[in-house]
């Protein structure tokens, strides 16, 4: 239900900040690293100056054992 929601919230405005951060915090939960990676690089280009959520995404993935690029 989840997921749905946050695919259906990314559908409606990609650049959504909290959409992209949650949906990756999503796949940290599920232990899918290449999802999670494909967010963060989403926040990056959406986050020119860098931001919050791109930290916090970072971060959450970095504790998933091998740190993101």
């Amino acid at each position: 239900m989840a997921l749905q929601m946050l695919n259906s919230a990314l559908w409606m405005n990609p650049r959504s900040l909290e959409a992209n951060l949650y949906l990756g915090e999503f796949y940290v939960g599920q232990k899918d690293r290449t999802h999670a990676l494909e967010r963060l690089t989403a926040l990056d280009h959406i986050c020119i100056f860098g931001c919050g959520e791109y930290r916090t995404l970072k971060k959450a993935i970095a504790s998933m054992g091998a740190s993101p690029p």
